[in-house]
C-alpha cells in the first residue's frame, strides 16, 4: 500500500487533466484524472439536449426533476470552504432566455441551503436575469447572469448564476441547455454561487452527489491508534476546451467518512458536515469531518496541509466550534482508486 501511495504522488506531479469528469470509470490512476479524455463532449456542450428543437428566437434552460447544484471544494482554506457551502435545488420545467430582452425576471430556484447545517434561505425578492453579448448578436457569446437576494436570521445573502450560449453566422448553437448531471458536472457553460454576509462566496459549482467524478479512498492511521477512512470524489480543474489548466488545481468533496477509536465508530455522509480542498495537481489535500455525536471531547477531525502546500502530517481533533484541541501524528496514509 505504501508503494501505491508513492506512485500516486508521482502521478500527481507528472500529470494534468483538463477533463470535467464526464466518464468517471475511465482513466489510469490519478485522482485528478476524471477520465474525460476517453468519453464525454470535449466541446463543452455536454448535456445540451436541444440541437433539433425549434425554439424560435430564444435560448432555453430545460430543468429535469431533482436537479441540484452544489458547491465543490477547490484551492484555499478548508475551514473557509466548510463555512461557505451551498446546495441549490432547481424547479423542474423550462426557463426561456430571450435574445432581444436585456433584463427579465425568472423563477427557477426552488430551495437554497447553506453552511453550517443546511439552513434554508428565504428569498427577499424576485430573481433577475441580465443578458450581455460578447461579439455581435449574430456572431458571439450570450451571457445570462442571474441574481436573487435572500436572507437568514436578519442577514443578507445573494445567489448568483451565469449561463452561456453561442450564436455563429446567425445560427443558435445548442439553444437548449438541459441541467442534467453531465452538464452541471462539466461546468463549462453554467456556474452558481452564493455570497454570504461576510462577503465570502461559495466555491465552484457541480452536480450534487459528484457521481461523475473519480472516486478515491484515503486510509489514515495515527500514532495513537485512531483509524480514518475518507471516500473522495475528485477532478482536476474543469478547464473549457482549448484552455490549459493553469496551475492544475483540483476540485473535490468528501462524500463519506468513517472514524474509529477502539470500539467507537462514527460515520458521516452529510454534505454540510464534510469539506475538502487541495492545491496543485490535487496535492496538499485538506479535509474536515464533523460528527453528529462527539467521541469523548472530539466533535470532528481535520487534516490540514502544511503552509507550503504539502500533505498535513497530523490528524487534528476539533471541538464543537472547530477549534483544534489536539493532534496525533499520521503514521500511515495512502490513496486507493475505487
Amino acid at each position: 500500500m505504501k508503494k501505491l501511495g508513492l506512485l500516486l504522488l508521482v502521478l500527481l506531479v507528472a500529470s494534468c487533466s483538463s477533463g470535467g469528469g464526464n466518464d468517471a470509470g475511465i482513466g489510469d490512476g490519478d485522482p485528478g484524472d476524471s477520465g474525460a479524455e476517453d468519453g464525454g463532449d470535449r466541446n463543452g456542450d455536454a448535456g445540451d439536449k436541444g440541437n433539433d428543437v425549434d425554439v424560435g428566437e430564444h435560448f432555453t434552460l430545460a430543468i429535469p426533476a431533482g436537479a441540484e447544484i452544489c458547491s465543490i471544494g477547490g484551492g484555499g482554506d478548508v475551514f473557509l470552504h466548510f463555512a461557505h457551502q451551498v446546495r441549490a435545488t432547481c424547479k423542474p420545467g423550462q426557463v426561456v432566455l430571450p435574445r432581444e430582452i436585456q433584463t427579465f425576471e425568472a423563477d427557477w430556484i426552488e430551495r437554497v441551503e447553506v453552511s453550517p447545517d443546511g439552513a434554508v434561505l428565504a428569498p427577499k425578492g424576485p430573481g433577475m436575469f441580465t443578458r450581455s453579448i460578447k461579439g455581435t448578436a449574430d456572431d458571439g457569446k450570450y451571457y445570462y447572469e442571474f441574481v436573487q437576494p435572500y436572507e437568514l436570521n436578519g442577514q443578507d445573502f445573494e445567489l448568483a448564476a451565469r449561463v452561456e450560449f453561442t450564436v455563429e453566422g446567425g445560427v443558435m448553437l445548442d439553444p437548449v441547455m438541459t441541467l442534467d448531471e453531465e452538464t452541471l458536472t462539466t461546468g463549462y457553460k453554467i456556474g452558481l454561487y452564493v455570497v454570504f454576509p461576510d462577503q465570502e462566496r461559495s466555491g465552484a459549482s457541480c452536480a450534487c452527489g459528484f457521481d461523475l467524478l473519480r472516486q478515491w479512498g484515503v486510509n489514515i492511521t495515527t500514532a495513537n491508534g485512531d483509524i480514518v477512512y475518507l471516500r473522495l470524489r475528485t477532478v482536476m480543474s474543469r478547464c473549457p476546451p482549448g484552455m490549459p489548466c493553469a496551475g492544475g488545481t483540483g476540485e473535490g468533496e468528501v462524500v463519506f467518512a468513517r472514524f474509529e477509536r477502539g470500539q467507537t465508530v462514527r460515520e458521516v455522509d452529510d454534505f454540510f458536515q464534510t469539506a475538502f480542498t487541495a492545491v496543485h495537481h490535487l496535492g496538499g489535500q485538506s479535509y474536515i469531518v464533523v460528527f453528529e455525536q462527539p467521541v469523548d471531547a472530539v466533535r470532528g477531525i481535520a487534516v490540514i496541509r502544511d503552509p507550503l502546500g504539502g500533505e498535513g502530517k497530523d490528524l487534528s481533533y476539533l471541538d464543537a466550534d472547530l477549534n483544534v484541541i489536539g493532534t496525533s501524528e499520521i503514521t500511515f496514509r495512502d490513496w486507493v482508486q475505487e
